[in-house]
């Protein structure tokens, strides 16, 4: 009975990890009125960028560091969410000292990053290995986890996942302005590839080259 328990309890906690659990991390509770500036300030920064593209990939690279940064330079983080970020380790079951929670879906990196109501999770992914994650997201959006249906996006690479909840976000709407701020996010971080922008600028160097000699 002890053994069910313990096994119900990581499980619960595993959930949390990648349901996009919306209650603060232990840290937050204590800036909760500083975080609310933060979340004005990032959803202010989100609606300044209706009618503007996100920003240009050519300085970053192509790592986990530099998505996590290139989401906070878009307005959808900020340091100190950052700081705070949520990488928790499981407790061991029977002995057993698992792993990090991002390794229950095939990933080498993740983190959870809470802000009042807003969860954003990022996951980074070996490319060139087959994942049944990434595999169902690109089929159908979603991916199954412990009998829960999440909901995630593959960024334009597929080397990145992300979760995004909002609980003020509710069930059908699609005017309100969590849910608009949400979309943007979501079409930012899918356009997230800059190694394809450095191949296409090399691309596009090497034949202004080739054109340039056989005008010489």
């Amino acid at each position: 009975m002890k053994k069910i328990i313990t096994v119900l309890s990581v499980c619960l906690i595993i959930l949390s990890v990648f349901a996009g659990c919306s209650d603060p991390l232990s840290s937050s509770n204590k800036s909760e009125s500083k975080d609310a500036e933060t979340s004005s300030a990032a959803s202010q920064s989100g609606d300044s960028g209706k009618s503007t593209k996100a920003k240009t990939q050519k300085n970053y690279n192509d790592t986990f560091a530099d998505l996590r940064t290139y989401m906070k330079d878009n307005g959808f983080l900020t340091d100190d969410i950052i700081k705070k970020a949520d990488n928790t380790k499981l407790p061991p079951v029977d002995g057993v000292d698992y792993k990090y929670g991002y390794e229950y879906i095939g990933a080498v990196k993740g983190e959870k990053y809470v802000n009042n109501s807003v969860v954003i999770e990022l996951y980074e992914f070996k490319q060139g290995e087959k994942n049944e994650y990434v595999d169902s997201v690109k089929n159908k959006g979603t991916f199954t986890l412990f009998d829960k249906e999440i909901e995630a996006y593959l960024a334009d690479n597929d080397k990145y996942m992300m979760i995004y909840t909002d609980k003020n976000i509710k069930d059908g709407e699609t005017d309100s302005d969590p849910y608009k701020t949400m979309q943007r996010a979501i079409k930012t971080f899918e356009a997230f590839n800059p190694t394809a922008e450095t191949k296409a600028e090399t691309k596009s160097d090497a034949k202004s080259e080739t054109t340039s000699s056989k005008a010489s």
